[in-house]
């Protein structure tokens, strides 16, 4: 029983010892003249419109454009992998390790069927050519197609 109770007599000591330690922070801050409202980088005019409260109005805020980097998309990773397969026949499973051995794969939960649904949309917009239907435990095999002949 007397371990607990020096336990807890510890552990309050030391909760006790972190208080002053953040008051003491405090302290500091406040002599520094801290601001209790976040300050703001820039002048607040050419931020937005800020009501008394300080509130952003989000409608007059411009938001910068969001720019894609497509050297690291998938659709360029797995063309780019088409294309150094030439004119030889391929599967998914080709793709999906030659990105993998080429360290453009993932080891995310479904990136093998991001790879599969990026290969039928090439076959369907006829930049590759599917050269057999797979059944069953057969896939489906491709070639180049266009990607070969802009070569």
């Amino acid at each position: 029983m007397s371990n607990h109770l020096e336990d807890l007599r510890n552990k309050i000591a030391d909760t006790e010892k972190e208080l002053e330690e953040l008051k003491a922070a405090y302290r500091v801050m406040e002599r520094l003249g801290y601001a209790e409202k976040p300050i703001l980088e820039g002048k607040e005019e050419d931020i937005a419109s800020i009501d008394d409260t300080g509130a952003i109005n989000l409608d007059e805020l411009d938001l910068p454009v969001k720019v894609i980097k497509s050297s690291n998309s998938l659709y360029t990773n797995v063309t780019n992998v088409i294309e150094r397969f030439g004119d030889q026949e391929f599967t998914v499973n080709h793709v999906y390790a030659a990105l993998s051995k080429l360290g453009k794969g993932s080891d995310a939960k479904h990136f093998k069927n991001r790879v599969s649904m990026m290969i039928r949309k090439l076959s369907d917009e006829g930049v590759i050519e599917r050269t057999y239907k797979g059944v069953g435990n057969s896939p489906h095999r491709y070639k180049g197609g266009k990607l070969l002949k802009s070569r």
